[in-house]
């Protein structure tokens, strides 16, 4: 048969489709919200819901598990709206309609939302079907997940009834997930000094830019050798001043804390001459690059132009007008600061191989009056190694007599060695499927961190089918593998 006429004679699927008919997007919840507490009313299971709209359904164990131990089934209810450049979609007021292409499930041309709604889908299958074996239930569904775990930091776990917790929000079919990495984004800010460039009248002013560089996200991609466009464009500062006197009047460069840095810039003031021998040094960087490199950043490119007030920005058309610079000392401390500050892979984690477990993202470059500020996310899969690489940025800081601050941080949940979930769930998929599960830990958030700094005594493990490219237009989730996923999860209910 057909996978994709297998999929819609599943009752998951079905669920799916009335879950994504929704809108449900971050801080738009509370629809998503009614209908689990109107799905728990129609079919006689106990409910809460909380002030955050988290909602907690609970259902009793099949007869003859009633003496098996409880177990928590867990996933989010919110997903991440994003849509292509040549879609219309209103995500506050429309919902997903998914559709089958070449043996996957797809939208037009808008997230999918299969993150996390295949595991609200499981779940609501799962509550609903009666002739399944299961030992008690609890059911948790969470707001707020993709916006920093907001729904399960406000959850009260300290009536739950169980010491088991299964996470349905895993992107991988035959990994589990049994750690993940705690965050904390920094923003360092360094007071600058500035000067008068009396020299101005004979030189014009440059813009380089650092741009086309592969870039990502600082939790999936920090440990593929990718360069980071802010501190490339440091390092080539560093060496351009050092040789000549050149007035540098502003920085700028990545555009999130949590996205490796694409692109970035300085304007420059120089006359024609200087302009030229810049350009040789640039040639001779991309080179250098491009050696460092290889094939990791095969199309970026470094450009020297003449600065056209048309195009600026404003606050760079004013320090044209004021013909000022960075005081030289000023530009030492933040040039200092971009090549020393942590950045890139830190550590391998002790117990699993291959398996990243401390990195640190220099995200964001800007100059603000009289401060430049860098922003970036440090992450860690042990909480002491978290506290460490942010010790390192306090420490730098502090050298710079700048200011550190931490904002939106959240706890490692780190990695047992001795779990029997873990086991069990290994054990059963081997037996299903005759391949080994992949035991793993994400170098990203998982609602599991918070839920292990509630209860330290939740044995924990994250799983779910194969999703590609979520939080983009691309998305698009496997029917085989969500099919596969759905028996494994009944399974391992059934052998409880």
């Amino acid at each position: 048969m057909d996978t994709f006429e297998a999929l819609k004679d599943l009752r998951f699927y079905q669920y799916f489709c009335e879950i994504s008919a929704i809108p449900r997007g971050s801080g738009n919840e509370k629809a998503i919200s009614d209908y689990l507490v109107t799905f728990a009313k129609a079919n006689g299971l106990a409910w809460e819901r909380d002030g955050a709209d988290n909602v907690v359904i609970k259902k009793e164990a099949s007869f003859s598990y009633g003496n098996k131990p409880a177990v928590i089934l867990q996933c989010h209810m919110d997903m991440v709206c994003v849509s292509g450049s040549d879609s219309s979609h209103d995500f506050l007021r429309n919902g997903i309609i998914p559709l089958e292409q070449d043996g996957f499930l797809m939208a037009d041309r808008t997230t999918l939302g299969a993150d996390n709604g295949i595991g609200m889908a499981y779940l609501l299958a799962i509550l609903k079907e009666e002739h399944l074996r299961h030992p008690k239930l609890i059911a948790i569904f969470t707001t707020g997940e993709e916006t920093g775990l907001k729904g399960m930091a406000a959850l009260d776990a300290s009536e739950l009834e169980a010491d088991r917790m299964i996470n349905l929000d895993g992107e991988g079919e035959g990994i589990l997930f049994a750690s993940c990495a705690g965050g904390e984004r920094y923003e360092m800010k360094i007071p600058l000094k500035w000067e008068s460039i009396h020299e101005a009248e004979q030189r014009k002013c440059y813009k380089l830019l650092l741009s086309g560089f592969s870039g990502g996200h600082s939790g999936i991609d920090i440990d593929k050798g990718r360069a980071n466009a802010v501190i490339l464009l440091a390092r080539f500062l560093k060496v351009l001043v050092k040789k000549r006197n050149y007035h540098v009047c502003a920085l700028e460069g990545g555009s999130k804390e949590n996205a490796i840095p694409r692109d970035a810039s300085a304007c420059i003031w120089m006359n024609e001459d200087e302009a030229a021998q810049a350009l040789e040094e640039i040639r001779e960087f991309e080179q250098q690059i491009l050696l460092e490199y290889a094939k990791k950043e095969p199309a970026f490119t470094i450009r020297l132009e003449e600065c056209n007030g048309k195009t600026m920005p404003q606050k760079e058309l004013d320090i044209l007008a004021e013909k000022s610079g960075i005081h030289p000392q000023s530009l030492e401390k933040l040039l200092s600061a971009v090549l020393l500050i942590p950045n890139g892979v830190l550590s391998f984690h002790p117990h699993l191989e291959r398996t990243l477990d401390a990195s640190s993202n220099l995200g964001i470059l800007t100059i603000e009056e009289e401060k430049v500020i860098l922003r970036g996310l440090v992450r860690a899969n042990q909480n002491t190694k978290r506290e460490d690489a942010m010790n390192r940025i306090y420490q730098l800081g502090l050298l710079l007599d700048g200011q550190v601050e931490v904002k939106n941080g959240y706890p490692a949940w780190e990695y047992q060695e001795i779990s029997q979930l873990r086991e069990y769930c290994c054990r059963i998929y081997q037996e299903m499927y005759d391949r080994s599960m992949e035991v793993s830990a994400i170098h990203g958030g998982l609602e599991c961190a918070l839920m292990h700094e509630k209860r330290p005594d939740m044995d924990m493990v994250s799983i779910g089918p194969n999703l590609y490219d979520v939080h983009s237009p691309e998305e698009k989730a496997e029917i085989a593998s969500l099919i596969r996923m759905w028996n494994y999860v009944i399974k391992l209910l059934d052998n409880w």
